[in-house]
């Protein structure tokens, strides 16, 4: 059990650090748990044997279903983090469809289970079936035949997880604990969320928390629906190890912990989730505007209809097509409208496709490194929020209304900003032991720099706000195709849909980094809105 212990404990700060350990020594560390349960209770060593077996041909079936998109130009990323996503719709689903608690019978409990596992896979299926169509790759027949041995491996697998804690309700966290332990996380991780094993937990009750792109499940909910109630007192009174126990209860209970606390390497203050406030009323514009250049329906198409949570990786896929075209042709509208601009927009345009091309190449050496790209874009996700909150709190006065003093104080705010994010990716490459912090900071100083060097350009802004449509829909339409590494690091800069629950930082966002430049009635302000709608009805 010490093994286990040494595990969590050793890379407890930050929880994706926790998935990073399970996918480097999960098995080992699983095996060994489960070899010390046999030691203490040799009469159930046949279940122990035949769980792990299970166990063992899930992890394969994942492996063979990775293989296949990337033999199949699927981005594992993408279905992860569209799978991601859809967990916590899948979950609210559940909580509606089977609102009782587990019968006591054993035999109506195992029937009342199995259904709920059946209903929460084809779920999952249906999501995972959805993504691979939308990339163009994978016909509905293969996609679902690519899913079937994950899907019948699982199936098999809770069902006798679920009879091995009916008749060992004292065992019932150290065999989550060792589900949470399986490898593949990048795959398993978000269907076996479904479930309940993840570290995860909610914050302040909330069923699915948004930290732009990150959900929070209650797995109190998973791991009382399929498993029965975790009693922490009974567990740590039962004659199972208290290391087991308090390392299930750890996991449980990190995420609301870590985010709660202040990281000491990198003084990062935390918090749970994002401060609600009412949306901001954007300022008159102190400056003479004139008539708008129209927005192409289709770049409204493409970023605020598709660009929801339920769409999100359709819009990507559209983008990735289209998205530098529109932003193109939006760009020489406003050219051929302004000759006067000409050479600014060319500008703009040189410097948006700089960020993308060094993101781009960001992660493929990420990828060469063994380092999972999924992993980073979490962290970095569960950073921004604090980032902002940070922000928020240093930068608490509006954008100064004469230029060259408003220039200089949303420089420094974007300088701060990305010296934090750069601290967030540093730490998370350190930590899968793949990076020295030099070679992370070098990775990293390129993207750093571009948009820098493109968010600097907001001055351009500043002084035709009547242009600021045109300017956020064409960065937006330009960053799509690199989303899943610059969402959460350009999140923090105000570019996207995101919001959370009761309340909108992108208010916070446009008061800060635009002067309340934009409109009532505008794009970016409807943009807000639609977001707040989607997320809403989470």
């Amino acid at each position: 059990m010490r093994s286990l212990l040494s595990a969590i404990h050793f890379f407890l700060p930050p929880s994706s650090s926790i998935n990073s350990s399970a996918k480097e020594n999960g098995e080992v560390t699983a095996a060994s748990v489960l070899k010390d349960l046999v030691n203490q209770y040799p009469g159930i060593t046949d279940q122990v044997q035949h769980f792990q077996g299970h166990f063992n041909k899930i992890i394969e079936d994942a492996k063979d279903l990775k293989r296949e998109l990337v033999e199949n130009n699927i981005d594992p990323t993408v279905v992860h983090d569209y799978l991601t996503r859809e967990a916590a719709n899948i979950v609210e689903t559940l909580r509606k469809e089977f609102d009782k608690p587990l019968p006591d019978e054993l035999v109506e409990r195992a029937r009342y289970r199995n259904q709920m596992i059946s209903k929460a896979l084809d779920c999952l299926e249906d999501a995972f079936v959805f993504i691979c169509v939308q990339s163009g790759h994978l016909s509905e027949q293969d996609a679902r035949r690519i899913f079937a041995p994950v899907k019948r491996a699982i199936q098999d697998g809770l069902s006798i997880v679920g009879d091995f804690v009916d008749k060992h309700p004292e065992l019932t966290e150290v065999i989550s604990a060792v589900c949470f332990l399986v490898p593949q996380s990048s795959i398993l991780h978000l269907i076996l969320f479904v479930f309940g094993f993840s570290p995860a937990s909610p914050l302040k009750g909330i069923l699915s928390s948004i930290v732009f792109g990150t959900y929070f499940i209650d797995a109190d909910y998973a791991i009382s629906r399929f498993f029965g109630r975790l009693d922490p007192k009974q567990t740590l009174g039962s004659p199972l190890p208290v290391p087991a126990a308090r390392y299930w209860l750890t996991l449980k209970h990190s995420e609301s912990t870590l985010i709660a606390a202040t990281n000491p390497k990198f003084a990062l203050n935390a918090i749970a989730i994002c401060k609600s406030s009412p949306p901001a009323t954007p300022a008159a514009s102190p400056f003479s505007a004139r008539a708008p250049v129209p927005v192409p329906e289709a770049a409204l198409d493409v970023v605020s209809a598709k660009w929801s949570r339920s769409l999100s990786f359709k819009a990507i896929h559209i983008a990735k097509v289209k998205g530098e075209a529109i932003a193109a042709s939006v760009l020489k509208d406003v050219a051929n409208q302004h000759p006067d601009l000409a050479d600014q927009v060319q500008n703009f345009q040189g410097h948006f496709s700089k960020i993308v091309e060094y993101a781009e190449g960001m992660k493929r050496e990420l990828v060469k490194l063994n380092i999972d790209p999924t992993l980073v874009h979490d962290y970095i996700s569960r950073e921004a929020a604090n980032i902002v909150e940070n922000l928020k709190a240093e930068f608490n006065k509006p954008l100064p209304d004469e230029l060259v003093e408003r220039a200089r104080y949303r420089n420094q705010m974007i300088a701060k900003a990305l010296d934090h994010l750069e601290y967030a990716f540093v730490y998370i490459c350190v930590q899968s032991g793949h990076l020295s912090e030099e070679d992370a900071r070098r990775i990293f100083a390129p993207v750093k720099k571009a948009i820098q060097d493109g968010l600097f350009h907001r001055d351009f802004v500043d002084k035709h706000p009547e242009l600021t449509e045109v300017i956020v829909i064409s960065a937006v339409c330009f960053l799509i195709p690199e989303s899943f590494i610059l969402r959460p690091i350009l999140f923090v800069f105000g570019f996207g849909p995101a919001g959370p629950l009761k309340g909108s930082l992108a208010a916070w966002f446009q008061s800060r980094f635009w002067g309340g430049a934009v409109a009532k009635s505008s794009w970016f302000a409807y943009f807000q809105r639609a977001a707040m709608k989607v997320v809403v009805k989470i």
